[in-house]
């Protein structure tokens, strides 16, 4: 990935024909007649060519980066990961902003902070999508779907955070600087995901920009856009439970439901 910048067509012609040969398995297997199939993959191609190509600038030379000195910054987490707040073992299970866990080259060790509590909310609890996962794990029926459901409880975190060498994606010039549109940050990454089974442009960024060598990524919030959050990777800061520059400030149990 570290000279596959994807910025001339051969190159970008030569990373589809790889992620859709790796990821043959991922292919869906209930289609009611061949057609169907070929439809869908030809969908799933046209859709993978469309987050290539918004990566076909992408240049390093003129990116604007930046050091965290002193930020305060938040994070929620589940009660049952109290004990180990900042791992990253979720990375491996759950695709993200800018982690893609289906394919090795593309997967990275990830931790999210938000700038303030509420943009730690915003981002974590869409309602919507909130409950339309619950309805598909729990097999409710449709005329229970509007129900309440239980949510487990949390904390909210804040740490202070000092790590070096962060791509600073929060606004047109620095999108600009790296040579990419802003909807490379704003998509809705889960769409694209759940949909063709392949990954989004800034999934697809976050993996080059990690080989890279940056420590993380400061973008602006898809919920909250005057607010920005954070991503480390741990394959660049070390591990962050031990990382000097994480320190955690205090946290405090919330009820998520009451948000809403």
């Amino acid at each position: 990935m570290k000279h596959l910048l994807l910025n001339s067509k051969e190159e970008a012609d030569a990373f589809i024909k790889w992620f859709l040969r790796v990821s043959i398995h991922e292919i869906p297997d209930e289609f009611e007649s061949e057609e169907d199939r070929n439809n869908f993959l030809q969908k799933r191609l046209k859709h993978l060519e469309v987050q290539v190509s918004d990566l076909n600038k992408l240049s390093f030379n003129s990116a604007i980066a930046c050091d965290q000195k002193d930020q305060s910054w938040f994070k929620i987490i589940k009660k049952v990961h109290e004990n180990t707040p900042l791992s990253t073992e979720g990375s491996i299970e759950k695709s993200s902003r800018f982690n893609y866990k289906n394919i090795e080259d593309l997967r990275s060790r990830v931790s999210y902070f938000g700038e303030t509590k509420d943009v730690c909310f915003g981002e974590l609890f869409h309602l919507d999508i909130q409950k339309q996962n619950y309805n598909e794990l729990a097999g409710i029926k449709d005329e229970f779907k509007d129900a309440q459901f239980p949510f487990p409880d949390f904390f909210i975190i804040e740490y202070v955070i000092n790590v070096d060498n962060i791509l600073v994606l929060t606004s047109e010039p620095s999108y600009k600087a790296l040579g990419i549109p802003d909807r490379v940050v704003k998509n809705e990454w889960f769409s694209i995901n759940n949909e063709f089974e392949i990954p989004t442009a800034s999934q697809i960024l976050g993996a080059i920009a990690k080989v890279q060598g940056y420590s993380g990524i400061l973008y602006a919030s898809v919920r909250s856009q005057t607010k920005r959050n954070l991503v480390l990777f741990e394959e660049n800061t070390g591990t962050l439970n031990k990382h000097s520059g994480i320190k955690e400030l205090n946290r405090q149990i919330l009820d998520p439901s009451s948000y809403f």
